[in-house]
């Protein structure tokens, strides 16, 4: 009985080492990653005292999310076709809010907050007739500690702080 056990732990280290030597061997499969180029079009001035954090294409605006203490805000912005920019609307944060990483989820735009737990929710609709207005008591938190960036594609909402980590949010 003793010699079957051990006959067998050594045909199963035997066919364990087989498999780590082909293992080994073969490697497993690299593939090369896609590279994207990419050609410059078209270059917009930005307001020098706007620090984007936050940036977002929808229904033919530019959403921006700025931020710096007593200057952050979300911004509906048009692009003109020779460069220019027109501010078409803005929703400014409070003194002691730094607007952070901004998207588009569900019908409303979200906006994270740095150092702070929580984000704020907006109304918008784009261009004439439109509007651009944070949601009254309709905020959000989130686990984390410093708001960083959010993103989306559609169905997961995803968002960073400065640290390693990628957090899947419900808000």
């Amino acid at each position: 009985r003793w010699f079957r056990a051990r006959s067998a732990l050594f045909w199963w280290a035997l066919l364990l080492a087989g498999l780590w030597r082909w293992q080994l061997k073969t490697g497993p499969r690299k593939q090369e990653p896609v590279v994207y180029g990419y050609r410059l079009v078209r270059r917009y001035m930005h307001d020098p005292l706007a620090f984007t954090q936050g940036l977002l294409w929808l229904n033919g605006s530019l959403y921006e999310s700025t931020g710096l203490y007593g200057r952050s805000s979300v911004r509906e912005l048009r692009l003109g076709k020779k460069g220019g920019v027109e501010m078409v609307r803005e929703e400014r944060l409070g003194p002691k809010d730094f607007g952070e990483g901004l998207v588009n989820w569900r019908g409303e735009l979200l906006q994270l907050l740095w150092r702070r737990p929580d984000g704020y929710r907006y109304s918008a609709l784009a261009g004439k007739g439109g509007y651009l207005q944070r949601k009254a008591g309709k905020d959000f938190k989130t686990p984390l500690s410093d708001g960083w960036g959010l993103a989306s594609d559609g169905e997961v909402l995803l968002a960073t702080d400065s640290g390693p980590d990628i957090f899947h949010l419900d808000p």
